[in-house]
Protein backbone atom coordinates (compact mmCIF):
# COMPACT_ATOMS: atom_id res chain seq x y z
CA UNK A 1 0.00 0.00 0.00
CA UNK A 2 1.35 3.27 -1.08
CA UNK A 3 2.15 6.05 1.41
CA UNK A 4 1.82 9.33 1.45
CA UNK A 5 2.57 12.38 3.63
CA UNK A 6 0.42 14.14 5.93
CA UNK A 7 0.59 17.39 6.85
CA UNK A 8 -1.14 19.21 9.38
CA UNK A 9 -3.14 22.11 8.93
CA UNK A 10 -1.15 24.44 11.27
CA UNK A 11 -0.27 28.21 11.09
CA UNK A 12 3.45 29.43 13.05
CA UNK A 13 3.69 32.93 13.04
CA UNK A 14 7.16 34.18 14.39
CA UNK A 15 7.54 37.88 15.92
CA UNK A 16 11.04 39.32 16.49
CA UNK A 17 11.73 43.04 18.24
CA UNK A 18 15.42 43.95 18.29
CA UNK A 19 16.28 47.30 20.57
CA UNK A 20 18.89 49.07 19.21
CA UNK A 21 20.52 51.58 21.60
CA UNK A 22 20.43 55.36 20.59
CA UNK A 23 22.84 56.61 18.31
CA UNK A 24 25.30 58.73 20.98
CA UNK A 25 28.87 57.87 19.24
CA UNK A 26 29.12 55.73 22.58
CA UNK A 27 29.77 51.95 21.21
CA UNK A 28 30.14 50.14 24.26
CA UNK A 29 26.68 48.78 25.41
CA UNK A 30 26.22 47.83 28.48
CA UNK A 31 26.24 43.77 29.64
CA UNK A 32 24.77 42.13 33.06
CA UNK A 33 25.35 38.79 32.56
CA UNK A 34 22.20 36.49 34.54
CA UNK A 35 22.90 34.61 37.75
CA UNK A 36 24.32 31.28 37.80
CA UNK A 37 21.80 29.08 38.25
CA UNK A 38 22.85 26.72 41.40
CA UNK A 39 21.77 23.92 43.22
CA UNK A 40 19.69 20.90 41.70
CA UNK A 41 17.43 23.02 39.58
CA UNK A 42 14.52 20.95 40.18
CA UNK A 43 11.59 21.56 37.17
CA UNK A 44 8.10 20.58 35.71
CA UNK A 45 7.74 20.45 32.28
CA UNK A 46 4.39 22.54 32.07
CA UNK A 47 2.33 24.84 34.65
CA UNK A 48 -1.48 23.36 34.21
CA UNK A 49 -2.16 19.94 33.64
CA UNK A 50 -5.85 18.82 33.46
CA UNK A 51 -6.62 15.38 34.74
CA UNK A 52 -10.06 13.60 33.97
CA UNK A 53 -9.95 10.83 36.27
CA UNK A 54 -13.01 8.20 36.44
CA UNK A 55 -14.54 6.25 39.14
CA UNK A 56 -12.54 3.99 40.99
CA UNK A 57 -9.29 5.49 40.12
CA UNK A 58 -6.89 5.83 43.06
CA UNK A 59 -3.96 8.23 42.08
CA UNK A 60 -2.87 10.43 39.66
CA UNK A 61 1.37 10.80 38.75
CA UNK A 62 2.88 14.40 37.73
CA UNK A 63 6.66 13.70 35.77
CA UNK A 64 9.15 16.41 37.77
CA UNK A 65 12.66 17.10 36.16
CA UNK A 66 16.42 17.48 36.79
CA UNK A 67 19.26 18.15 34.43
CA UNK A 68 21.22 16.24 32.98
CA UNK A 69 24.10 16.59 34.33
CA UNK A 70 23.39 16.11 37.53
CA UNK A 71 22.22 13.03 37.92
CA UNK A 72 24.81 10.91 39.03
CA UNK A 73 23.72 10.84 42.94
CA UNK A 74 20.30 10.32 44.39
CA UNK A 75 19.05 13.60 46.13
CA UNK A 76 15.27 14.14 47.67
CA UNK A 77 13.57 16.92 46.83
CA UNK A 78 10.80 19.46 49.08
CA UNK A 79 7.20 19.55 47.66
CA UNK A 80 4.86 22.45 49.07
CA UNK A 81 0.78 21.12 48.53
CA UNK A 82 -2.06 23.35 48.43
CA UNK A 83 -5.64 21.58 48.12
CA UNK A 84 -8.77 23.73 49.17
CA UNK A 85 -10.84 20.59 49.06
CA UNK A 86 -8.51 18.16 51.43
CA UNK A 87 -9.42 15.22 49.00
CA UNK A 88 -6.25 14.65 47.91
CA UNK A 89 -2.69 14.24 49.65
CA UNK A 90 0.24 15.18 47.61
CA UNK A 91 4.03 13.86 49.28
CA UNK A 92 5.89 16.12 51.38
CA UNK A 93 9.32 14.79 49.34
CA UNK A 94 10.38 13.05 46.06
CA UNK A 95 13.46 11.49 45.11
CA UNK A 96 15.61 11.17 42.49
CA UNK A 97 16.92 7.58 42.09
CA UNK A 98 20.85 7.73 41.13
CA UNK A 99 21.25 8.16 37.32
CA UNK A 100 17.82 9.61 36.45
CA UNK A 101 16.83 13.04 35.23
CA UNK A 102 12.95 11.70 35.87
CA UNK A 103 10.59 10.74 38.50
CA UNK A 104 7.05 11.24 39.34
CA UNK A 105 5.01 12.79 42.05
CA UNK A 106 2.13 10.67 43.08
CA UNK A 107 -0.98 12.33 44.12
CA UNK A 108 -3.17 9.55 45.90
CA UNK A 109 -7.33 10.20 46.17
CA UNK A 110 -10.26 8.28 45.92
CA UNK A 111 -12.33 9.54 42.83
CA UNK A 112 -15.57 7.76 44.49
CA UNK A 113 -15.15 10.48 46.82
CA UNK A 114 -15.16 13.29 44.30
CA UNK A 115 -18.53 15.05 43.72
CA UNK A 116 -18.83 14.59 39.74
CA UNK A 117 -18.30 17.31 37.21
CA UNK A 118 -16.17 19.96 39.17
CA UNK A 119 -13.10 21.10 38.74
CA UNK A 120 -10.82 20.59 41.87
CA UNK A 121 -7.45 22.16 41.58
CA UNK A 122 -3.92 20.99 43.51
CA UNK A 123 -1.16 23.15 43.48
CA UNK A 124 3.15 21.40 43.64
CA UNK A 125 5.45 23.84 44.17
CA UNK A 126 9.53 22.95 44.64
CA UNK A 127 10.75 24.30 47.28
CA UNK A 128 12.16 27.68 46.91
CA UNK A 129 15.38 26.77 47.23
CA UNK A 130 15.75 23.47 45.43
CA UNK A 131 13.57 25.15 42.22
CA UNK A 132 15.60 26.02 38.96
CA UNK A 133 14.83 30.04 38.96
CA UNK A 134 14.10 29.43 35.35
CA UNK A 135 11.85 26.60 34.73
CA UNK A 136 8.52 25.94 36.08
CA UNK A 137 8.95 25.33 39.85
CA UNK A 138 4.85 25.60 39.96
CA UNK A 139 2.25 23.40 38.77
CA UNK A 140 -1.26 23.36 39.07
CA UNK A 141 -3.81 19.85 38.38
CA UNK A 142 -7.16 19.90 37.59
CA UNK A 143 -9.12 17.00 38.57
CA UNK A 144 -12.06 16.23 37.36
CA UNK A 145 -14.14 13.71 38.22
CA UNK A 146 -16.09 11.89 35.03
CA UNK A 147 -18.53 9.23 36.42
CA UNK A 148 -19.61 7.55 33.22
CA UNK A 149 -22.50 5.09 33.10
CA UNK A 150 -22.37 1.11 32.27
CA UNK A 151 -21.33 -0.08 28.95
CA UNK A 152 -24.57 -0.97 27.15
CA UNK A 153 -24.89 -1.88 23.71
CA UNK A 154 -26.11 0.72 21.23
CA UNK A 155 -27.53 -0.95 18.16
CA UNK A 156 -25.89 -3.66 15.72
CA UNK A 157 -25.55 -3.39 12.13
CA UNK A 158 -22.63 -3.69 9.28
CA UNK A 159 -19.56 -1.12 8.94
CA UNK A 160 -17.96 0.04 5.53
CA UNK A 161 -14.59 -0.13 5.17
CA UNK A 162 -12.90 1.53 1.86
CA UNK A 163 -9.64 3.26 3.61
CA UNK A 164 -7.17 0.83 5.16
CA UNK A 165 -9.00 -2.32 4.48
CA UNK A 166 -11.91 -2.60 2.04
CA UNK A 167 -15.43 -4.27 2.10
CA UNK A 168 -18.27 -4.29 4.56
CA UNK A 169 -17.93 -5.67 8.22
CA UNK A 170 -21.33 -7.53 8.93
CA UNK A 171 -22.64 -7.51 12.40
CA UNK A 172 -20.16 -5.25 14.28
CA UNK A 173 -21.76 -4.30 17.39
CA UNK A 174 -21.76 -0.51 18.87
CA UNK A 175 -21.33 -0.18 22.17
CA UNK A 176 -22.21 3.39 24.29
CA UNK A 177 -21.74 4.99 27.22
CA UNK A 178 -22.32 8.35 28.56
CA UNK A 179 -21.68 10.51 31.66
CA UNK A 180 -23.65 10.01 34.68
CA UNK A 181 -24.92 13.91 34.81
CA UNK A 182 -25.04 14.63 31.26
CA UNK A 183 -26.67 12.51 28.51
CA UNK A 184 -24.80 14.47 25.57
CA UNK A 185 -21.63 13.57 26.56
CA UNK A 186 -21.19 10.14 25.69
CA UNK A 187 -17.78 7.62 24.04
CA UNK A 188 -18.58 4.60 21.49
CA UNK A 189 -17.25 1.70 21.10
CA UNK A 190 -17.10 0.07 17.27
CA UNK A 191 -16.76 -3.73 17.66
CA UNK A 192 -16.66 -6.22 15.35
CA UNK A 193 -16.98 -10.60 16.29
CA UNK A 194 -14.10 -12.35 16.66
CA UNK A 195 -15.93 -14.88 14.57
CA UNK A 196 -17.98 -14.11 11.46
CA UNK A 197 -19.81 -17.39 11.56
CA UNK A 198 -20.46 -17.22 15.09
CA UNK A 199 -21.44 -13.64 16.97
CA UNK A 200 -21.57 -15.09 20.19
CA UNK A 201 -18.08 -15.95 20.00
CA UNK A 202 -17.24 -12.23 21.67
CA UNK A 203 -16.48 -8.93 20.04
CA UNK A 204 -13.22 -7.22 20.22
CA UNK A 205 -13.44 -3.12 19.81
CA UNK A 206 -11.00 -1.94 16.51
CA UNK A 207 -12.59 1.91 17.06
CA UNK A 208 -13.12 4.66 20.01
CA UNK A 209 -14.92 7.89 19.66
CA UNK A 210 -16.60 10.62 21.83
CA UNK A 211 -19.12 13.43 21.20
CA UNK A 212 -20.23 15.87 23.53
CA UNK A 213 -23.30 16.91 21.74
CA UNK A 214 -25.32 13.40 21.89
CA UNK A 215 -23.21 12.43 18.42
CA UNK A 216 -24.01 15.35 15.98
CA UNK A 217 -20.43 15.62 16.29
CA UNK A 218 -17.89 12.85 16.88
CA UNK A 219 -14.26 12.83 17.62
CA UNK A 220 -12.33 9.97 16.84
CA UNK A 221 -8.93 9.99 18.65
CA UNK A 222 -5.99 8.70 17.45
CA UNK A 223 -5.49 4.75 18.60
CA UNK A 224 -3.49 1.87 17.14
CA UNK A 225 -5.85 0.13 14.65
CA UNK A 226 -3.60 -2.93 13.15
CA UNK A 227 -0.40 -4.43 12.48
CA UNK A 228 1.22 -3.99 9.14
CA UNK A 229 3.46 -6.40 7.97
CA UNK A 230 5.64 -3.82 6.08
CA UNK A 231 5.55 -0.27 8.15
CA UNK A 232 4.59 -1.56 11.66
CA UNK A 233 1.66 -0.07 13.79
CA UNK A 234 -0.85 1.48 11.69
CA UNK A 235 -2.95 4.24 13.70
CA UNK A 236 -6.46 5.61 12.82
CA UNK A 237 -6.98 9.30 13.63
CA UNK A 238 -10.36 11.45 13.15
CA UNK A 239 -9.26 14.36 10.42
CA UNK A 240 -10.40 17.10 12.51
CA UNK A 241 -8.45 15.79 15.56
CA UNK A 242 -4.78 15.88 13.53
CA UNK A 243 -5.77 19.04 11.06
CA UNK A 244 -7.68 21.25 13.70
CA UNK A 245 -9.21 22.79 10.54
CA UNK A 246 -12.88 24.13 11.52
CA UNK A 247 -13.54 22.94 8.27
CA UNK A 248 -13.35 19.40 9.64
CA UNK A 249 -14.67 19.59 12.90
CA UNK A 250 -18.13 18.56 11.95
CA UNK A 251 -17.68 15.76 9.16
CA UNK A 252 -17.91 12.83 11.55
CA UNK A 253 -21.28 12.63 13.33
CA UNK A 254 -24.43 9.85 13.80
CA UNK A 255 -27.60 10.67 11.78
CA UNK A 256 -30.20 9.77 14.76
CA UNK A 257 -32.93 9.38 12.18
CA UNK A 258 -31.20 7.22 9.51
CA UNK A 259 -29.16 5.60 12.17
CA UNK A 260 -25.92 6.34 9.88
CA UNK A 261 -22.32 6.93 11.68
CA UNK A 262 -20.17 8.75 9.22
CA UNK A 263 -16.34 8.65 10.52
CA UNK A 264 -13.90 11.05 8.62
CA UNK A 265 -10.94 9.12 9.24
CA UNK A 266 -7.21 8.48 8.73
CA UNK A 267 -5.06 5.69 8.69
CA UNK A 268 -1.48 6.82 8.96
CA UNK A 269 2.03 6.35 10.94
CA UNK A 270 3.58 7.28 13.95
CA UNK A 271 5.80 9.47 11.77
CA UNK A 272 2.93 11.23 9.55
CA UNK A 273 3.43 9.11 6.80
CA UNK A 274 -0.67 7.87 5.92
CA UNK A 275 -2.14 5.28 3.95
CA UNK A 276 -5.79 6.85 3.35
CA UNK A 277 -8.16 9.22 4.38
CA UNK A 278 -11.78 10.09 4.12
CA UNK A 279 -14.93 8.61 5.15
CA UNK A 280 -16.00 5.25 6.21
CA UNK A 281 -19.57 4.43 7.44
CA UNK A 282 -21.47 2.24 10.41
CA UNK A 283 -25.11 1.86 9.04
CA UNK A 284 -27.02 0.24 12.31
CA UNK A 285 -29.84 -2.22 12.07
CA UNK A 286 -33.65 -1.08 12.49
CA UNK A 287 -33.74 2.13 10.74
CA UNK A 288 -35.96 3.07 8.30
CA UNK A 289 -34.27 3.89 4.29
CA UNK A 290 -35.44 7.39 3.84
CA UNK A 291 -33.69 7.34 0.38
CA UNK A 292 -36.36 4.87 -0.97
CA UNK A 293 -39.69 5.54 -2.38
CA UNK A 294 -42.20 3.18 -1.82
CA UNK A 295 -45.71 2.45 -3.43
CA UNK A 296 -48.65 0.50 -2.46
CA UNK A 297 -51.75 -0.48 -4.76
CA UNK A 298 -54.61 -2.17 -2.93
CA UNK A 299 -57.63 -2.66 -4.97
CA UNK A 300 -60.80 -1.52 -3.23
CA UNK A 301 -63.35 -2.82 -5.59
CA UNK A 302 -65.60 -2.66 -8.92
CA UNK A 303 -68.30 0.00 -9.93
CA UNK A 304 -70.43 1.12 -12.96
CA UNK A 305 -70.86 4.15 -14.26
CA UNK A 306 -73.06 4.03 -17.49
CA UNK A 307 -72.82 0.88 -18.74
CA UNK A 308 -68.79 1.45 -18.11
CA UNK A 309 -67.12 -1.05 -15.41
CA UNK A 310 -64.31 1.08 -12.95
CA UNK A 311 -62.16 -0.34 -10.69
CA UNK A 312 -61.39 1.59 -7.58
CA UNK A 313 -57.47 1.55 -6.51
CA UNK A 314 -56.19 3.12 -3.17
CA UNK A 315 -52.34 4.37 -3.33
CA UNK A 316 -50.46 4.41 -0.59
CA UNK A 317 -46.99 5.88 -0.53
CA UNK A 318 -44.14 6.81 1.93
CA UNK A 319 -42.69 10.07 2.90
CA UNK A 320 -40.92 10.30 0.18
CA UNK A 321 -43.71 10.71 -2.14
CA UNK A 322 -44.80 14.38 -1.93
CA UNK A 323 -48.16 13.82 -4.52
CA UNK A 324 -51.07 10.88 -4.29
CA UNK A 325 -53.93 10.92 -5.37
CA UNK A 326 -56.49 8.56 -3.69
CA UNK A 327 -58.42 6.60 -4.41
CA UNK A 328 -57.37 6.52 -8.09
CA UNK A 329 -60.62 5.33 -10.61
CA UNK A 330 -59.18 3.18 -13.39
CA UNK A 331 -61.38 1.87 -16.48
CA UNK A 332 -61.97 -1.51 -16.48
CA UNK A 333 -61.64 -2.95 -20.42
Amino acid sequence: MKLRKYLAYAAIVCFAATVLPACDGNEDVPYEPAPYVSGERIYFATGTVTAEVDDNVYSYSVPIYRPESLKDKEYTVQLLAQDESSLFHVPATVTFAAGETETMVEITFDSNTIPAGKTYPVTITVDEAQANQYGISTVTVNFIHVSWSEWTEFGKGYYVFSLYYSGTQENVKVMERHLANDYQVMQYQFQWPVDNDNPDAGYETFLTAETDNGGKVISVPTQPFAEDPEYGTVYVSGIYNLSGDPADEDKSGFDSTTGLFTLNLIYHLEDGNYFAMGDEYCQLEGYADTDVSEVKLHDNGLFNIDRRNFSIISVLTNENEDVVRNPAFIPNR
